[in-house]
């Protein structure tokens, strides 16, 4: 009985910490600092997709697949 104790102990805050991991690896929401251009590559070649003003929310997966 002590045994079966002594692993309760244990196991029980490892489990709860396993189900509080994935809510604490949700991203927050973002917000732009400024105007900002979104391009369709790295360079300021590509061309512009869209633009964001200050305090626009930036989300966090804008892919709907």
């Amino acid at each position: 009985m002590k045994n079966i104790l002594a692993r309760a102990r244990f196991a029980l805050p490892l489990a709860a910490l396993a189900l509080a991991l994935p809510a604490a690896a949700q991203a927050a929401q973002g917000f732009t600092d400024g105007r900002v251009a979104l391009r369709a590559g790295p360079d300021n070649d590509y061309p512009r997709v869209t633009t964001r003003n200050r305090n626009d929310p930036a989300p966090n997966n804008p892919r709907k697949d």
